[in-house]
């Protein structure tokens, strides 16, 4: 798998458990949350801990847990994460870019 497609598959694994755990009413209050603020943070963390999501994600994408000193784990998070929430937490997985 490419880094673009590992990016992409646990964006989508991010998201997708975001909607598993939050309405979509508060996942679209999240997404305008975020669009207000224009910043690198996420409105998620106030409603769950979202970086146990991501961790969930990532574990079900890379068939194990991240490493805390691994910059290459750091970079796919990231980067995952800011292709999530580009996206919106609240659209269809059918949306998703």
């Amino acid at each position: 798998m490419s880094t673009t497609d590992t990016i992409a598959a646990l964006a989508a694994a991010f998201a997708r458990g975001l909607r598993s755990n939050l309405d979509a009413q508060t996942l679209a209050a999240i997404d305008a949350e975020n669009a207000a603020r224009g910043d690198e943070s996420c409105a998620a963390h106030d409603h769950l801990d979202a970086n146990e999501v991501m961790s969930d994600a990532f574990a079900a994408v890379m068939g194990r847990a991240s490493k805390a000193s691994s910059s290459a784990d750091a970079e796919l998070i990231n980067a995952a994460w800011g292709r999530a929430k580009a996206a919106g937490y609240a659209a269809p997985a059918e949306a998703r870019p």
